[in-house]
């Protein structure tokens, strides 16, 4: 499972639900393009992935109102994390991450669907996610522990990731 998470990243309708049918006014400002399934569209800006739309499920039917959902980045999260928003005070502000929280969704497909012996379940790429001065929000493992917290690769988020980082090791 590859979960995208882009905190403060382009709109969706600038990425994955151009919305080509739509009026102008809630339309993105880029064009939409055709993908490899019939009547799917994405951005202009993803190309390459929209060639390869028929090996992956795109997602664009999500709906919840979770508690406090009134506070914007409560809903987002609770995309990453699957829960009620529980790592906010009641004014919205964010809490500490802590071996309390239920855990993320990644941590919870490393501990039930974990990978092949030598490679990573759960990966966390450029940097971590980051709520107010809180860092790692909706991203450990809580309950399950830090053996299925992710394994962090941060060196610095404004340089593409090094390719060789991404390898397998031959068995």
């Amino acid at each position: 499972m590859i979960l995208l998470y882009l905190q403060g990243a382009p709109s969706h309708i600038d990425l994955w639900d151009p919305k080509p049918d739509a009026p102008s006014s809630i339309r993105g400002e880029f064009r939409s393009i055709a993908t490899s399934v019939p009547g799917v569209f994405l951005s202009e800006t993803l190309p390459r992935l929209a060639r390869h739309a028929d090996k992956f499920a795109l997602v664009r039917s999500l709906s919840f109102k979770p508690q406090g959902a009134d506070q914007p980045r409560r809903g987002d999260l609770h995309a990453v994390d699957g829960h009620d928003p529980t790592n906010f005070t009641p004014t919205g502000l964010a809490v500490p991450p802590s071996r309390d929280d239920l855990p993320s969704v990644g941590s919870a497909v490393a501990r039930y669907r974990p990978s092949e012996a030598g490679a990573l379940s759960y990966v966390a790429l450029c940097g971590p996610v980051k709520e107010n001065i809180f860092i790692g929000v909706a991203q450990s493992a809580g309950l399950l522990g830090n053996a299925y917290d992710p394994y962090t690769m941060y060196d610095d988020p404004t340089a593409p990731p090094r390719a060789a980082e991404f390898t397998l090791r031959r068995t």
